[in-house]
């Protein structure tokens, strides 16, 4: 859809409102997050629960600053989320205040705090080749704060490498170095990451887990 008064009209909006579109970059700011594929709210700057209370919803927050922004823009962002808003309101059936609003449940983790938690998540083994994998023990993960880490990918620091949680679960051949130095340096990332139990987790910086090689039975 094109046209604000149709998107307007489609969402029953107070008719006292429409003089907003009066505003080509109101407008246009209108149209841009109607057609958005995923409802997207634009903000300043968002604490790391609120990013992942919202984004948790299906609700994708894009972070810009307005400081010196020029009138256009900060109109056109004025617009973009007054529909992002309709949207979660109608297609989502959620009051977007609300999502917002992080309670006492919600656990945040710096970095120490999440290496501590889930350095002891992982076990060794001997794979066919009778070389050492380590693996994350999912039963293991069930025991901390967060009820599963599926969709988180890991980077192995020292070589590089990249894997699946799938792969990660299943199991990975440690180099020699990495036997050698008797510890695995892992980055954790989070872009796909759907949180199921309200961990709140820094958005952009992977957190690295220092794991002690230990003997593979």
């Amino acid at each position: 859809m094109n046209d604000c008064e149709d998107i307007f009209d489609f969402y029953n909006v107070d008719s006292a409102l429409y003089t907003n579109l009066n505003s080509p970059s109101y407008c246009e700011g209108v149209i841009e997050s109607y057609n958005k594929s995923i409802p997207t709210f634009l903000i300043p700057e968002s604490s790391i629960c609120t990013y992942w209370a919202i984004e948790k919803n299906g609700i994708k927050i894009v972070e810009n600053d307005l400081d010196i922004a020029p009138l256009e823009f900060h109109e056109r962002t004025s617009g973009f989320n007054y529909t992002t808003i309709l949207r979660v309101k109608n297609d989502y059936k959620l009051d977007f205040d609300s999502l917002q609003t992080v309670d006492s449940t919600w656990i945040e983790l710096d970095d120490f705090e999440f290496a501590a938690m889930l350095m002891d998540c992982f076990d060794f083994v001997k794979n066919e080749a009778g070389r050492t994998s380590v693996f994350l023990n999912e039963a293991k993960v069930l025991k901390t704060d967060f009820d599963n880490l599926r969709g988180t990918e890991f980077t192995n620091k020292r070589t590089k490498e990249r894997f699946t949680y799938e792969v990660m679960t299943a199991g990975i051949e440690l180099s020699e170095v990495d036997l050698e130095n008797g510890i695995v340096y892992l980055e954790f990332h989070f872009e796909n990451y759907r949180n199921p139990n309200n961990v709140c987790l820094l958005r952009y910086t992977g957190y690295t887990v220092p794991i002690k090689v230990k003997k593979a039975p």
